[in-house]
C-alpha cells in the first residue's frame, strides 16, 4: 500500500511531480462579483448580466446534499435549459478547476457555463452561482444507491468507459483531477440515455461525496472536508471501484461496515476484498487489478488503461496486502490483525485508544506478532518522546504520532479529526463550524504533527521542495497573536480561494484584494463600519493575498490607539492596494481614513494651515482617491514648512523669553537707582524751591 505523500505524486503531462502538500498561495480564481441587487423581472437572480436563475424552480435531479440547484436560463441562447447549482463558502467549491473547466464543450463532461457570485434570496450573505449545461437523460444510478441493475461487460465499454476516458483525457491535459467518479455521479448526457458523461465535481471540496469504496485506502479513512487535492492517480482507482460496481450491481463491500471494509482491504488488497469472481468476467480482471492497484507506484496511468482497452498487452500489478500478524489484538470488543486496521480503531475510540497505547500493550503487541519491525520501531520512538515530556506531554499528540508510527500511509489523525496533508486548508474551514474544531486543529499545528507525518514517509517518497519548512510556518503562524498571523493566516494561506471571511464584509464574497476595499467601501457609507473596520480576518486575508506589511495592518485594527506611524502607514497600505488593483473611487473608505488621520493633521503646528489641511483632506476624502489623501497628509516638503516654521517661532519664542528673565533680574536695581534718583531730583528741587522763596522775600524788603 502506498503512503499519502507517494499517492500524491502528482503526475504532469510528462510524468510524475511533486507531492500535493497544503495549498501554497496562488493566484487564485476569482468569481465575479455581484452587482448589489442585480435582478431580473419576477425575482429571478441574474448572473454576469446574462444568465437568469429562477430561485422558485429547483432541480432536484442536480442537487446534492450540500448544493441546491435551479433552473436557469442563457438569453443568448433560447429554449436551452441551464442549471445553477448555489454554492455556500463551507463546503468550499473548487473554484480554481471551475476555472479551468469554464466553457470547455467536450464529450464525457458536464459542462461548466459560468460562475460567479450572486445575492441570494433568503442567505446569510452571497452564495457561489455554477451554471451547468444539464444532462439531459439523469442519472445512471439513483444517488446515494448501494445496489442497482448490473451492466453487462459490452454496455459498459460502450456506453461508460469510452466517454468517461475521454472525458479525464480533456481534464488531465488541463492538469485538474475529477475526484468525483462513482457509478451515481453518470449522467445520461441525452434523453434517449445512450451518451455518458461526467457529473460536475466543482461544488464541494475534492472526493467530498466520494464513498469509502471509491477511494483509495489512504483517503479512504479522511474527513470528507481533509481529502486532499489528491492526484490523477486517485481518479483512476476510482474509476476501477466505478466499473467494478456497475459490473457486480452494488458497491463493492456492501453490507459490511466502513471500518471492516477497510480491515479487508488492507488484509487482502482493495480489489480482492470487494470482488466476488463469479460477477466479474476474466477479461476485466486485469484491467481492474490496474486500475485498482493499492501501491499508486504500480497502479495504471489513463495511457496505460487505454493500450489496455486496445487490446494491447499491459502488465497488470500483483496483488498486494499488509502481513497479517499471527495473533490479533484485542481492543473495544473486537480483534485486529493488522497495525494500520489498529491505528485506525484506536484513534476511533480515543479515550480506550490512548490508554491502550500508554500502557504498552500496542507496542509489546507488535514486536511479538509483526513481522516488519519498521512500525514497531517508530512507536517505540514514540511512546519514548511520550516518557520524556512526563506530565506535559498531550494524550491527542501521543494518539496521533502513535497512529503515524502504525500506518505512515494513513491520513494524519488528531482529536477526532482524519485529514491528508493537502486537506488541512478546507479541515480548517469546517473546523470552524465544529465545537472544539478551531482549538483541536490549533493544537495540531502547533505540535507539528503534519512535519511528524511527513518525516514518517519512506524514502523513496518525493517531499517537494520546501514543503517541510511550509508546515513548519504554520505551526509559527498559529501561535502568533500579531495581525495577519493566527490561525486566521493558515486559513487563508492553505485555501487560496478561500472568501473573506470576515464579518464586516457582511457575506459579500470577497476572494481577492481587489473586491475587498470596494465591500469596506460599501459597509463604510453606509454606517456599518463600527469603532474596528478591520478585524483578524481581513488582517490576515490581505496579509496571505497581497503580501501586506502586518506592523501596518495595527492600525487598521486599533483605530482607538493609533499613532501617526500606524495611521500613515495604514493610509499607504489601502491606497497601494486601491492603486494596484485599479479600485474605483472609495468615499466611505476616504471618509473613515479621514477620521483616522485626524490626531495627525493635529501634530501640525500652524493654526491656519492646519485649518486649511484638515478642510483640504475632507475633500479629497469625499472623491474616495486614497493615493491623493496619502499624497496630501503624507506631503514631505508641507512637513519641513511647518517643521521650520515651528523651529523659527520657537526660536522667536525662547528669545523672547530670554529678554523678559533678563528684565525680571535686573528689577530691584531699576527701583533702587529710581529711588535714589527721585530722592536726588526732590533734594534739588527742595533746595531751589528754598532759594526762590529767601529770593523773593529779599526782593520785597528792597522795595
Amino acid at each position: 500500500m502506498a503512503s499519502d505523500a507517494q499517492t500524491l505524486d502528482r503526475q504532469g503531462p510528462s510524468g510524475p511531480a511533486k507531492p500535493a502538500g497544503p495549498a501554497r498561495p496562488a493566484a487564485s480564481a476569482k468569481p465575479a462579483a455581484a452587482k448589489p441587487g442585480a435582478k431580473a423581472a419576477g425575482g429571478m437572480i441574474t448572473l454576469q448580466d446574462r444568465y437568469t436563475i429562477n430561485p422558485a424552480r429547483p432541480y432536484p435531479e442536480l442537487a446534492t446534499p450540500q448544493t441546491p440547484a435551479f433552473v436557469a436560463e442563457d438569453p443568448m441562447t433560447p429554449g436551452e435549459l441551464r442549471a445553477a447549482l448555489i454554492c455556500d463558502v463551507d463546503p468550499l467549491p473548487r473554484i480554481d478547476v471551475a476555472d479551468k473547466l469554464k466553457g470547455l464543450a467536450r464529450p464525457g463532461l458536464t459542462q461548466i457555463a459560468a460562475f460567479g457570485a450572486v445575492d441570494w434570496p433568503g442567505a446569510d450573505g452571497q452564495r457561489l452561482a455554477v451554471v451547468i449545461n444539464p444532462p439531459q437523460g439523469g442519472r445512471l444510478v439513483p444517488m446515494g444507491a448501494v445496489k442497482f441493475a448490473p451492466m453487462s461487460p459490452e454496455l459498459l465499454l460502450e456506453q461508460v468507459v469510452r466517454p468517461v476516458v475521454t472525458g479525464l483525457t480533456e481534464m488531465f491535459h488541463r492538469n485538474q483531477t475529477h475526484r468525483g467518479i462513482r457509478p451515481d455521479n453518470l449522467f445520461f448526457s441525452d434523453a434517449t440515455r445512450t451518451r455518458i458523461v461526467l457529473g460536475q465535481a466543482v461544488t464541494a471540496p475534492a472526493g467530498y461525496y466520494q464513498p469509502p469504496a471509491f477511494e483509495t485506502i489512504e483517503c479512504s479513512t479522511a474527513d470528507p472536508d481533509g481529502k486532499g487535492t489528491g492526484t490523477r492517480a486517485e481518479d483512476m482507482f476510482s474509476l476501477g471501484a466505478t466499473l467494478l460496481a456497475l459490473l457486480m450491481g452494488h458497491v463493492p463491500g456492501a453490507g459490511l461496515s466502513d471500518e471492516d471494509f477497510f480491515a479487508q482491504r488492507i488484509e487482502k488488497g482493495s480489489l480482492d476484498a470487494a470482488i466476488d469472481p463469479r460477477e466479474i468476467p476474466r477479461d476485466f480482471i486485469d484491467g481492474l487489478r490496474g486500475l485498482m492497484a493499492d501501491d499508486s507506484r504500480e497502479r495504471w496511468t489513463l495511457e496505460q488503461f487505454k493500450s489496455w482497452l486496445e487490446g494491447n498487452r499491459v502488465t497488470a500489478p500483483r496483488s498486494y496486502s499488509i502481513a497479517r500478524s499471527h495473533a490479533g489484538f484485542d481492543f473495544n470488543g473486537k480483534k485486529y490483525w493488522s497495525a494500520p486496521a489498529l491505528a485506525l480503531a484506536l484513534t476511533k475510540k480515543q479515550a480506550a485508544g490512548v490508554k491502550a497505547v500508554q500502557s504498552g500493550a500496542v507496542l509489546d503487541w507488535m514486536k511479538k506478532s509483526l513481522p516488519d519491525n519498521t512500525a514497531t520501531d517508530a512507536l517505540a520512538a514514540v511512546m519514548a518522546e511520550y516518557e520524556v515530556a512526563g506530565s506535559g506531554a498531550s494524550d491527542d499528540v501521543l494518539l496521533s504520532k502513535a497512529s503515524i508510527a502504525m500506518d505512515p500511509a494513513a491520513p494524519i489523525r488528531f482529536a477526532g479529526y482524519s485529514t491528508r496533508l493537502d486537506g488541512i486548508g478546507p479541515m480548517i474551514l469546517s473546523g470552524q463550524r465544529k465545537p472544539g474544531g478551531v482549538q483541536a486543529i490549533t493544537e495540531m499545528l502547533k505540535a507539528n504533527i503534519p512535519s511528524f507525518w511527513l518525516g514518517s514517509q519512506p524514502k523513496h517518497v518525493n517531499r517537494g521542495v520546501g514543503l517541510n519548512a511550509h508546515l513548519e510556518k504554520l505551526g509559527r503562524w498559529v501561535t502568533d497573536p500579531s495581525p495577519g498571523a493566527g490561525i486566521e493566516r493558515c486559513l487563508y494561506d492553505l485555501n487560496p480561494n478561500l472568501p473573506c471571511r470576515s464579518p464586516i464584509v457582511a457575506g459579500r464574497w470577497v476572494s481577492d484584494p481587489s473586491q475587498l476595499l470596494p465591500a469596506i467601501d460599501a459597509v463604510a457609507a453606509g454606517g456599518g463600519m463600527g469603532r474596528q473596520p478591520i478585524d483578524r480576518h481581513i488582517a490576515a486575508f490581505l496579509a496571505a493575498r497581497s503580501h501586506a506589511d502586518t506592523t501596518q495592518l495595527l492600525g487598521l485594527m486599533q483605530p482607538t490607539n493609533v499613532d501617526e506611524h500606524s495611521a500613515i502607514g495604514t493610509l499607504r497600505l489601502l491606497a497601494e492596494l486601491q492603486q494596484s488593483f485599479k479600485a474605483k473611487s472609495l468615499p466611505g473608505l476616504g471618509n473613515w481614513c479621514a477620521d483616522l488621520l485626524k490626531p495627525v493633521i493635529e501634530t501640525f503646528h500652524h493654526r491656519k494651515r492646519r485649518g486649511k489641511l484638515l478642510e483640504v483632506t475632507m475633500g479629497v476624502a469625499r472623491s474616495g482617491n486614497l493615493p491623493a489623501l496619502l499624497k496630501l497628509i503624507d506631503d514631505a516638503e508641507f512637513k519641513r514648512i511647518d517643521r521650520r516654521g515651528f523651529e523659527k517661532a520657537k526660536e522667536d519664542y525662547a528669545k523672547a523669553e530670554a529678554d523678559l528673565a533678563t528684565l525680571e533680574k535686573n528689577n530691584a536695581k531699576r527701583v533702587s537707582d529710581a529711588e535714589r534718583k527721585g530722592r536726588e531730583a526732590a533734594a534739588m528741587i527742595s533746595s531751589g524751591l528754598a532759594v526762590a522763596t529767601v529770593g523773593i522775600m529779599l526782593l520785597m524788603k528792597w522795595m
